[in-house]
């Protein structure tokens, strides 16, 4: 090994610590003014309304492909056939959420005080289709140490999201303007995967292979339940 590949590799590495962190700094200045912009323009009603839309749908996530694809960052292979099988159970597993979620809003319709929020849910479970795609690509990018396109689409999704989240509210749409971030952060991620890596969204799921990614992501579902 020459004298240089460790320094280049250290170098690499400090290079990307410093923009990791600066662009994460960054972003939570963002977020936090544009925060403090919604405060002003949206009433507490709305803030309350919008939680118990958030609390049902951050809940599922619980449930999500998550779990099930931190079995692939510890085998760490760049592997298509492997996350086409991630993609496959991620579709019937957020498939089955979006459907449960839904089913929730259906029962508002049936109570007088949550009926006027149940389009909302049924808006908020669109998040849940969209961070199936979301979450594989970050995922892979993770897997590849592409942290450079990984800090670009955070920084579009968060620019993105804010920057329609106050559009919305300043044109009077309420809890829709806080259901934004909810809906378009997983948009920059799944527009970049679909364009740029569409091979690994192929179905091919196979129960046996799947097998162990399934039982250590049951078993991580069920402790961050408890």
């Amino acid at each position: 090994m020459s004298g240089g590949e460790p320094k280049s590799f250290r170098t690499t590495a400090r290079s990307a610590l410093i923009w990791g962190t600066g662009v994460s700094i960054s972003l939570q200045i963002v977020q936090v003014a544009i925060s403090l912009i919604l405060v002003r323009l949206l009433t507490p009603q709305i803030y309350g309304q919008f939680g118990l839309i958030q609390a049902i749908v951050v809940f599922t996530y619980v449930f999500s492909i998550q779990s099930f694809l931190e079995h692939a960052l510890r085998q760490k292979t760049d592997n298509t056939l492997q996350y086409a099988r991630h993609w496959s159970f991620g579709l019937i597993l957020h498939g089955c959420l979006f459907v449960i979620v839904n089913g929730v809003a259906a029962g508002f319709l049936w109570i007088e005080n949550l009926a006027p929020l149940a389009p909302y849910l049924a808006i908020g479970s669109i998040g849940i289709l969209l961070n199936l795609p979301r979450i594989l690509w970050s995922t892979v990018l993770q897997i590849e140490l592409d942290w450079r396109r990984l800090r670009l689409l955070k920084s579009i999704s968060v620019l993105l999201s804010g920057g329609v989240a106050i559009g919305l509210a300043l044109s009077g749409f309420g809890v829709l303007a806080l259901m934004a971030h909810m809906i378009l952060v997983p948009v920059p991620f799944a527009a970049d995967l679909f364009i740029s890596r569409r091979g690994l969204i192929a179905w091919d799921f196979d129960f046996k292979a799947y097998a162990s990614a399934m039982r250590f992501g049951i078993t991580r579902s069920a402790s961050e339940v408890l």
